[in-house]
C-alpha cells in the first residue's frame, strides 16, 4: 500500500516511523514548510516529497493517505482526498462538527472508499483482551467509566500552539476525545444527561470535567486538561470487580480485581501505538471495506455528536 501523507508535524513523525516498520511504503509527503519536508525526507525517504497538498492528493500512485493537519483542516482536506479517490486515514477529533463526520461518511460510502478516524487506542492488544474479559462478565455487568487524561504544558506554550486556537483549541478536541472514545467503545447505550465542568482562560477550555448519564442507569465521568499533572487511568467498574488501567489510551498493564482475587494482565504493544491502526487499515482496503468494524463511521458520528453537544454546553454557560 502507497501511503501519503498530509503535515508533517510531531504526530506524522510518529506515524511515518510506524510505517516504516510495516509492509508498506510511505510514497509521499506534503508540507508548506521547507524545513519539514527536508527533516522527513532526510529521516523516512519517501519517494517523493511535495511543497503543496494538491500534488500529493494528484499523485496517481497514493492509494491512501494520512491526515496529520490541525483538527479544524480536517474536514476540508478529508473530503479532497475523497474526491480524488484517495482512501483515508484522519487524526482525531476527525471533525468539529457531526454534520462533517455525516458528510464524509455519506460521501465514502457513495464512492466505495476506505474513511477512518485514527483512534488508536481501539486497535491495542490490550484493549481487545479487556473487551473479552467484559463479555466474559468476569467483573459483571458495568456500572461506571472513569478515565482522565490530563497533562501540564506551560501557558506561554498554550498560547502559540493549536490548543489556544478559537476553533478547534481547548481540552475537549485534544486529550477529552480520547476520553470520549473510550467510553463509547464499553458503553453502548444512550446518553440522557451530561454536565460539565469548566476552567475557561480567554474562552478556551482548559480543564473539562464530564460525567454521563446514559439509559440503562450506567455513568461514566472523565476529565481532560492541558494545564494540571499527568492523570491518564481508566477505570471499569463491573457489579462483581473492576479493571484499572495506567494510559487508558495505549496501555500495556491493567489490574483486574473481583472478590476472589486480583491479578494483573500485561500484553505489549505490537511494535507500537500506531502499527495495529495501520494494519487495520490495510486489511480493510484490501478486503474492500469502506470501514473497520473496530473503528467505524457510526462510531466518529457518536463521539463527535458527544463532542459538539458538551461544547454547546460549554456556550451556554
Amino acid at each position: 500500500m502507497n501511503w501519503g501523507i498530509l503535515g508533517l508535524g510531531r504526530i506524522a513523525h510518529r506515524f511515518a516511523s510506524s510505517l516504516e516498520k510495516s509492509h508498506d511504503v510511505f510514497y509521499a509527503g506534503a508540507s508548506h514548510t521547507e524545513e519539514k519536508r527536508a527533516s522527513f525526507s532526510k529521516k523516512y525517504h519517501p519517494i517523493h516529497m511535495y511543497s503543496t497538498y494538491e500534488e500529493l492528493l494528484d499523485d496517481p500512485d497514493v492509494n491512501v493517505i494520512y491526515i496529520a493537519l490541525p483538527h479544524k483542516f480536517h474536514y476540508e482536506w478529508t473530503m479532497k482526498c475523497l474526491k480524488h479517490n484517495k482512501h483515508v486515514l484522519v487524526e482525531k477529533p476527525a471533525f468539529l462538527t457531526s454534520q462533517e463526520a455525516l458528510n464524509i461518511s455519506s460521501y465514502a460510502s457513495a464512492h466505495n472508499l476506505f474513511f477512518m478516524e485514527a483512534m488508536k487506542t481501539r486497535f491495542i492488544p490490550l484493549i481487545h483482551r479487556l473487551h473479552e474479559i467484559v463479555d466474559e462478565k468476569i467483573i459483571g455487568e458495568i456500572e461506571s467509566i472513569d478515565c482522565n487524561f490530563t497533562f501540564p504544558q506551560p501557558e506561554n506554550q498554550l498560547a502559540i500552539s493549536y490548543f489556544y486556537d478559537s476553533v478547534m483549541g481547548g481540552a475537549l478536541y485534544d486529550t477529552g476525545i480520547y476520553c470520549i472514545a473510550f467510553i463509547n467503545d464499553f458503553i453502548d447505550d444512550e446518553i440522557i444527561d451530561m454536565k460539565i465542568n469548566t476552567h475557561f482562560c480567554e474562552h478556551i477550555d482548559l480543564n473539562d470535567k464530564v460525567l454521563f448519564q446514559f439509559k440503562n442507569h450506567t455513568t461514566a465521568s472523565f476529565e481532560c486538561g492541558m494545564t494540571s499533572e499527568n492523570k491518564r487511568y481508566g477505570i471499569i467498574k463491573g457489579t462483581k470487580g473492576s479493571i484499572y488501567l495506567d494510559n487508558f489510551y495505549r496501555p500495556t498493564h491493567a489490574i483486574i480485581s473481583t472478590i476472589q482475587s486480583k491479578r494483573s494482565i500485561e500484553i505489549p504493544l505490537i511494535v507500537d501505538d500506531f502499527y495495529g491502526e495501520i494494519q487495520a487499515v490495510d486489511a480493510a482496503i484490501m478486503n474492500a471495506q469502506i470501514e473497520s468494524t473496530i473503528m467505524s463511521h457510526q462510531d466518529t458520528i457518536k463521539s463527535i455528536t458527544i463532542l459538539e453537544n458538551l461544547h454547546h454546553k460549554l456556550k451556554e454557560g
